[in-house]
C-alpha cells in the first residue's frame, strides 16, 4: 500500500484535545505516585505543581474545548449573548423596525 496517511482537520483537533487533556491527568497522577513511593521528594513546590495539574485535569477539559473547538466556542458565546439580550433576536428586531420606520424624512409630519 503506497501513499501517505494524512489526518483530516477534525481528526487533528480531536487528537490535540485528547493529548492536552490526558497529559495533565497523567502528569498529576504520575507526580502523586512518586510522592507515595518517595515522600522525601514531596517539597512544597512539587505539591503545588501536583495540585495545579490535578485542578487542570478538571478545568483543562473545558478550556481546551473552548480554545480548540470553534463550533463549541461559538455556541457558548451565542448562548451567553442571548442570555444577556445581545443575541440574534435583537438584531432581527432592529432590522424589522428600521425597514418600517423611515430614518429621516424630508417632508414634515402632519
Amino acid at each position: 500500500m503506497t501513499g501517505s496517511v494524512a489526518l483530516s482537520k477534525v481528526q487533528r483537533q480531536v487528537s490535540i484535545q485528547a493529548c492536552v487533556i490526558c497529559s495533565f491527568i497523567c502528569l498529576a497522577g504520575g507526580i502523586y505516585v512518586v510522592f507515595e513511593f518517595l515522600p522525601e521528594l514531596a517539597s512544597p513546590i512539587f505539591i503545588i505543581v501536583d495540585f495545579l495539574c490535578w485542578q487542570w485535569g478538571f478545568c483543562g477539559v473545558i478550556t481546551s474545548y473552548m480554545l480548540i473547538n470553534k463550533t463549541l466556542r461559538r455556541g457558548v458565546l451565542r448562548f451567553y449573548l442571548r442570555m444577556f439580550g445581545y443575541g440574534r433576536d435583537q438584531e432581527e428586531t432592529t432590522a424589522v423596525v428600521s425597514h418600517v420606520v423611515p430614518k429621516s424624512s424630508s417632508a414634515p409630519l402632519a
